[in-house]
């Protein structure tokens, strides 16, 4: 521990930025794996990504417009089509899906196949002439489906084939529908204008609805809510009741002009991200209020980047793609104290030599350079407090090296030569008494509650609970001592650290 006590934090959001290529560079390293030909890269294939997976083994893998990128905490493989039998059937990915038997299924523009743990990709023989898939899905049963957006197939095991199920999902086809399987094997398929159920086992059809809004996008959260959004708005239906729930106040009232949310994604306990195609990414906290990913509030900084694709591993990390500026990770240790985006900014890269919490749900910050910042916990705000009191040094900026927080909740500040007493009150810090105290370090608060000050230097100071009247009490004689660090233990004794 230095003379001075000064405790280094770092306030640094650690952004990973997974930046990308868009074109294959065939200078990289290239490998070959089981027969076929991967490259070892430290980019993704291509920028525009459109889909984004975890496999059993913590991996990512991550479908682009040309190229299947898998993803080692390392390095980038990168796999592409080779025109052959056993290889990807096309480059431009669709989707990326993990089944519950751990296989990694893929869908292009071309055809599906899945990625087998003897790390080769077996192709399903098709026959249709559209084989555009876009989406897959698997019901509690392990049933796989694959839909191209105007006819819904299921995979039969035994043979290797697609079977047609629903050919034609649209009277009149728009191109425009997503599927579901909610927590009961019910299929929900939206269209702008209805939603339809089938059982997954039968194909029995169950339920058609028709809403009252024009919708273009689907997201089903916690295997019943079904959000659904267009220009005109947002509704949530609720596959178990078959009825509308409502919406949250704040999104009742959201208007975003000429603009829709394209993508509905959970965030941490509560949290909902909603990405708007021309307003950028929001965040629905759990107080359901909103917060634009250009507020000071929002949990993470994206930059300019245009938000495609979200995506949640099993550690937490969150992953965003992008069309044209490949991935960006924000990892979930940064979801922690350094995390905090308002925190970032006002604090910044500064040394913060003392942290420390009160009894109200506040946490108190010292930085070198800005002095004192309090941050309230429960509203996410953070305060600049404005100087305090005036040091006869003031060379030295009255540079707070230390805070301390008493029973009382009064707040102790240090610095180079004096000690403050300090009461938080209506959004203001006043102090109620100081003491010249050359160079304190380390408080202590006893059981009678007095208040003890190390020094660095052979001295500790004693401030009276009763009457705050100090009493110097010199512990060593040499005068190149000094005391970083005092205790009061629970038997009454004062533990001091010395050297």
């Amino acid at each position: 521990m230095s003379k001075e006590k000064i405790l280094l934090y770092a306030f640094l959001g650690l952004m990973l930025t997974l930046s990308a290529c868009q074109h294959h560079d065939t200078t990289d390293e290239e490998n070959t794996y089981e027969g076929k030909e991967w490259t070892l890269s430290d980019q993704i294939s291509n920028k525009k990504v459109k889909s984004i997976c975890e496999d059993q083994y913590g991996q990512i893998w991550i479908g682009t417009f040309r190229g299947l990128n898998k993803y080692d905490s390392n390095k980038y493989y990168q796999y592409f089509c080779v025109h052959d039998s056993v290889g990807l059937p096309d480059n431009n990915i669709s989707s990326v899906f993990r089944d519950s038997k751990n296989r990694l299924w893929i869908t292009t523009a071309n055809g599906i196949c899945y990625y087998n743990e003897q790390g080769k990709f077996t192709r399903i023989p098709l026959t249709m002439q559209n084989k555009n898939f876009t989406q897959i899905l698997e019901d509690k049963a392990g049933r796989m489906f694959f839909t191209t957006g105007y006819t819904f197939y299921q995979y039969d095991e035994k043979t290797n084939k697609l079977v047609v199920k629903l050919k034609q999902l649209e009277e009149r086809p728009t191109f425009n529908l997503t599927c579901h399987i909610d927590d009961r094997d019910i299929i929900w398929i939206r269209t702008p204008q209805i939603i339809t159920g089938y059982r997954s086992d039968t194909f029995q059809k169950v339920a058609e609805i028709k809403l009252s809004g024009h919708s273009q996008y689907s997201y089903l959260q916690d295997g019943h809510k079904l959000w659904l959004s267009g220009y005109d708005g947002m509704q949530i239906f609720d596959t178990r009741t078959r009825q509308l729930q409502a919406l949250p106040a704040s999104l009742k009232s959201w208007s975003l002009p000429h603009d829709m949310v394209n993508i509905v994604h959970p965030y941490g306990k509560n949290g909902i991200l909603l990405n708007t195609t021309k307003h950028g990414l929001w965040l629905l906290d759990n107080h359901h209020k909103l917060v634009h990913q250009s507020d000071k509030n929002f949990p993470f900084d994206l930059g300019n980047m245009q938000v495609s694709q979200i995506f949640t591993d099993s550690k937490g990390n969150l992953w965003l793609g992008s069309e044209e500026d490949g991935v960006k990770t924000i990892y979930r240790y940064q979801d922690m104290f350094n995390s905090n985006l308002a925190l970032q900014r006002s604090v910044g890269k500064q040394a913060v030599l003392a942290i420390v919490p009160d009894h109200t749900n506040h946490l108190w910050i010292a930085t070198k350079k800005d002095g004192i910042y309090v941050y309230d916990l429960e509203n996410k705000q953070i305060k600049k407090i404005p100087k305090v009191y005036q040091n006869s040094n003031d060379d030295k900026k009255n540079i707070i090296t230390n805070l301390y927080v008493d029973a009382r909740n009064y707040i102790w500040l240090a610095d180079a030569e004096n000690v403050a007493k300090c009461k938080y009150e209506n959004g203001e810090l006043r102090v109620v008494d100081s003491y010249p105290i050359f160079m304190p370090m380390e408080f202590a608060q006893d059981k009678q509650g007095n208040m003890w000050v190390s020094t660095a230097g052979v001295d500790i100071y004693l401030i009276s609970h009763q009457d705050g009247t100090m009493t110097k009490k010199q512990l060593f004689p040499s005068t190149f001592t000094f005391i970083p660090s005092i205790i009061c233990l629970n038997n009454g004794n004062l533990l001091v650290s010395a050297f």
